[in-house]
């Protein structure tokens, strides 16, 4: 029985190291796969050849497990240029972080990088890159950040994007983006920032953006959004910044973003809003900066705008507001920058608008404003 059971332990003490060795040959051999595609790319120029003796883990920007595996590839603001086309995906089973950002890069974005399975940090942004952004993106299901701004990517935002549901960070802004934003982006539901400013991108702004609950930065801004502004926005509760300036949107601006009470930043500047301005503004006692330029806002300045006292901004010029300036004004002591330019004000300047001492910008021009008595 003693013979019996050494015997076992002889077996299991071969097999376990049959295994080490055998995943100690793969990790040298994957190792050798991923230096060879990491020279192929010729990322690093002539600072890495073919004879170098340093193993590819101790490259510049290189990161890898205690396996050697390469996890994660950083040449941000080297600006050597080259193409991501030249990597090839297949050779990095383990990559977790490419970040390319202020590279250089040119050519397009390859169908390939779909097979970076363990992807969980892609950046690409400020760069050459062209071409279409590939469906083949949203196998990257592990994906946490995306950023791909400030480059020249055209066609249409892929609807297959909204199975990337890990998404915490969608920045695609200054690209050349055209059609309409899918509905299947309702289902990034973890998704806190979306920058989608700066394209072409038209149609209305769908209802379905209301179950972004988690949001905490949506910028819309520069596009050729049109219809009216989605009373279900309200739903999101956590957002902080609302950027949707210099687009088409008509109608009134709804009443119910009163309940968003966590904004710090609200700019729906440079559309055709019309109607008044809800009363339900001066909810937002968290808000820093307010811009409603350039729309067709009408009536008059509510008094309750003086409940918002933590403006350092308050920009409302070039629309048809009508009546006097509010006394309540003067409440807003933050305030470095009041705008209230080319509107049909009337009346006299309110002598308190001198207890506003942090300002540094007074614009009242273009008004049918007559006394002036700001120091009392």
């Amino acid at each position: 029985m003693a013979s019996f059971k050494y015997c076992a332990v002889v077996v299991v003490w071969i097999a376990s190291n049959v295994i080490l060795m055998a995943t100690t040959i793969l990790s040298k051999s994957s190792s050798s796969t991923e230096a060879e595609a990491l020279l192929h790319t010729g990322w690093w120029g002539n600072t890495i050849t073919v004879n170098t003796s340093a193993s590819h883990c101790e490259w510049s920007g290189i990161t890898c497990d205690e396996l050697g595996n390469v996890i994660g590839i950083d040449l941000s603001y080297s600006y050597l240029g080259g193409e991501l086309e030249k990597l090839n995906m297949s050779s990095f089973p383990n990559l977790e972080s490419l970040n390319l950002s202020h590279y250089g890069l040119d050519g397009s974005i390859p169908f390939e990088i779909g097979r970076l399975s363990k992807l969980n940090y892609l950046q690409l942004s400020a760069n050459l890159l062209t071409g279409m952004l590939p469906f083949s993106v949203a196998n990257l299901t592990q994906l946490l950040v995306l950023d791909i701004s400030f480059n020249d990517i055209r066609g249409s935002i892929p609807s297959e994007i909204g199975r990337m549901w890990k998404l915490t960070s969608l920045q695609l802004s200054s690209n050349n983006l055209a059609g309409t934003l899918p509905l299947s982006l309702a289902n990034l539901t973890q998704l806190l920032e979306l920058y989608i400013s700066s394209n072409n991108i038209r149609g209305s702004i769908p209802s379905e953006i209301g179950r972004m609950r988690k949001l905490t930065s949506l910028v819309l801004s520069g596009n050729n959004f049109t219809g009216t502004l989605p009373v279900s926005l309200a739903n999101l509760t956590q957002l902080l910044e609302l950027y949707i300036s210099s687009n088409n949107i008509r109608g009134s601006i709804p009443s119910e973003i009163g309940r968003m009470r966590k904004l710090t930043s609200l700019v729906l500047s440079g559309n055709n809003f019309t109607g008044t301005l809800p009363v339900s503004l001066a909810n937002l006692t968290q808000l820093l900066v307010l811009d409603i330029s350039f729309n067709d806002i009408r009536g008059s300045i509510p008094s309750e705008i003086g409940r918002m006292w933590k403006l350092t901004s308050l920009v409302l010029s070039g629309n048809n507001l009508t009546g006097t300036l509010p006394v309540s004004l003067a409440n807003l002591t933050q305030l470095l920058e009041l705008d209230i330019s080319y509107k049909n004000i009337r009346g006299s300047i309110p002598s308190e608008i001198g207890r506003m001492r942090k300002l540094t910008s007074l614009r009242l021009f273009g008004n049918n404003l007559t006394a002036c008595h700001l120091f009392q």
